[in-house]
């Protein structure tokens, strides 16, 4: 991982107080702090790093318009961009589109769909946000696990044990 684009700023740091329910759903509450300072002339500055990324992971934490130049950069460099779409919100459809991942948990999966994802099910939620343009999902079910869904029609449900070891 480069941390080579790390700084400091002036003022409070993100944090993210994230609290689980025994039935394994969680809740969180954030304080965007710093994040708010990642701007997209930050981003153009550390351009080269995320140029030369494997994959590049956000978050709807840092603002919406440096997430969009994120997306930009990203798909220019032909660097798979993973958006995990939390904190819910409003996001232009052509983010939808310049996403190689998209991991919404089934609140947030409601958000952009519109109903719960229990109305119809995680395949079919599943399938609605790849029609949005993302080429791979993967949809957290909380203590369920993860729905894992790709463009070209593969699809498979992970239990939360199969992924300990």
């Amino acid at each position: 991982m480069d941390t080579s684009a790390i700084g400091t700023v002036p003022g409070a740091s993100g944090v993210a107080l994230i609290t689980v329910a025994a039935n394994g759903e969680n809740s969180i509450v954030v304080a965007s702090g710093a994040n708010f300072q990642v701007t997209p002339e930050y981003l153009d500055k550390h351009a080269d790093v995320i140029r030369n990324a494997g994959v590049v992971l956000s978050q709807l934490e840092i603002p919406l318009e440096s997430v969009l130049h994120l997306a930009k950069l990203c798909e220019e460099a032909n660097v798979p961009m993973i958006l995990d779409p939390a904190p819910a919100q409003r996001l232009p459809e052509e983010l939808f589109q310049k996403v190689a991942w998209l991991t919404p948990n089934e609140t947030e999966a409601a958000f952009y769909l519109g109903h719960g994802v229990g109305d119809s099910g995680p395949e079919a939620a599943a399938h609605e946000l790849l029609a949005k343009g993302a080429r791979g999902v993967i949809l957290k079910l909380g203590a369920r696990g993860s729905y894992f869904a790709l463009e070209p029609g593969v699809r498979r449900q992970f239990s939360r044990f199969m992924c300990r070891r």
